[in-house]
């Protein structure tokens, strides 16, 4: 997958992505860094024979400086 900026750190372990079963947590800093690892997992998951089902994908956005309503990111 694509290297994405840690954003946050558990002891020395610089976490980026969290996973259990079929279910993955992507973590970024932006929506762009976001895209950019979506497209890798999309790509890698193809390679395994797998999909990721937009349908079933969600998006939150947290933080200090949240941003009101709802953002499309394609």
């Amino acid at each position: 997958m694509a290297r994405a900026t840690p954003i946050r750190s558990v002891g020395n372990e610089n976490i980026t992505h969290l996973a259990y079963a079929d279910d993955i947590v992507l973590l970024s800093h932006t929506a762009e860094e976001l895209k950019m690892i979506m497209q890798a997992l999309e790509s890698t998951a193809i390679k395994f024979g797998l999909l990721v089902s937009s349908t079933k994908t969600k998006y939150m956005i947290v933080g200090r400086h949240q941003l009101p309503g709802v953002q499309e990111i394609e």
